[in-house]
Parts: structure tokens; sequence; C-alpha cells
């Protein structure tokens, strides 16, 4: 898994993650490996970028809101926080054997598009017909709105116990992917489900994207 990341990774880090501009990176959370022993450290980078998994531009650490792990139902704060020369880098110690889950907020972001930048944007966020005719009728035409960033993802410690499943309970993103089963057990060619969650209810007929590595 550390040289071939599977399609199932971006879905994790990119779902929802989309920022407003025509010349917007996707932005996403990617350990150093997938696989760790208990007792190690894990090192994990974030960065933005157009060439999923490398490594391009890494945020401020003072935009960091909060940066988490949840291993074998226990959940604790990661203070080891750097800027890197392409990335914001994350290192936390995993103790026990389990599936370890770390994802990273940032508050909301203030951003206005120029009007021919907005088509661009509703593709790629794939928005509803009726969002494209409403802002194809809108006189003047003025794009303003506040986004965030939730990026999210999972580490093998170990041997995880049969009994943590830890994995499939959600963090409290406001906009949150959840695995219908272990995601570091997922199979090239199987099928994967997941939840869609909205300030922590189902949320229907959102588009959901997959990257894999290199494409």
């Amino acid at each position: 898994m550390k040289t071939k990341p599977p399609i199932i990774l971006a879905v994790f880090l990119l779902g929802g993650c989309f920022t407003p501009s025509a010349q917007a990176h996707d932005t996403w959370l990617i350990p150093e490996r997938f696989n760790a022993a208990p007792k190690s450290s894990v090192r994990l980078d974030l960065t933005s970028g157009m060439a999923f998994p490398a490594l391009e531009t890494g945020p401020k650490k003072a935009r960091v809101q909060s940066a988490n792990c949840r291993l074998a139902g226990e959940t604790f704060k990661i203070n080891a926080i750097t800027e890197g020369p392409k990335s914001l880098r994350f290192a936390t110690e995993v103790a026990q054997p389990g599936v370890a889950t770390f994802w990273v907020e940032f508050p909301p972001k203030e951003v206005e598009l120029k009007p021919e930048q907005v088509h661009e944007y509703l593709e790629e966020i794939g928005a509803p017909p009726a969002l494209l005719e409403e802002w194809a009728q809108m006189k003047p035409q003025r794009w303003r709105e506040a986004y965030s960033k939730h990026q999210k993802t999972f580490v093998r410690v170990g041997a995880p116990p049969a009994e943590d499943r830890s994995w499939k309970e959600p963090v409290g993103g406001a906009l949150e992917i959840v695995p219908a089963q272990d995601p570091t057990t997922a199979k090239a060619g199987a099928e994967f489900a997941v939840h869609v969650l909205k300030n922590g209810k189902p949320f229907p007929d959102f588009p959901l994207n997959a990257v894999a590595a290199g494409e």
C-alpha cells in the first residue's frame, strides 16, 4: 500500500474538499505509510495540488483549526505540526493495534469568484441543474461563498482486534465520508461502500469523486 495508494483512499481525502476557484487545487491528507507497527511514529503530509498524491503546496500551520487521531476508540490531538517545503507535516505515535483515523479541520474561508470562473467551478462540483439555471438567470451576476476543507485518512496499526470498529464512526465533520467497511482491507476491483454525512445526517444526491494515484 505504500507504493500504490488504493483508489478508495482518494475518495476519503478528496470528497467534499473542492476549493471554489477555476484554478483551485484539491487538498488531501496522506500518511507516509498505510501500515504501521504499534508504538511507532506515523507521519502524514497535508498538501494541495493537481496531481494526487504528489506533494505540491502546504497550508500555513496557523490555518489549522484542529488535528486529531482516533485509535481503538480513543481520540487524541496531534500537536507535532511543522511546515515543510511542499506540505504541512503531522506526526504522532500510535500506541496500540487498530485502525487509526486521522483528520484535520480548517476554519471556513470566504471567497468571491469572477463570473467567468463560476461555470467551471459549478461543473467541477457537479452542481445540480437548478443551481446552474439560477446562476444563468442572475442579474447582475455575483458569487460569494464561505467554504471549508475536511481532510481524513486511515492507517492500519499492527493487527487490529475484531472488536475495534471505530473506523466506521463519524468524527463530527460538517461534511464527512464514512466507510461502511474497514478501509484498510479494501481490494483492487472490489466494491467499496461509504456513507456521506452533512452535519451528522445522511446527505443524499451528493456528487462523489474518486481519484487514483497518477490519474
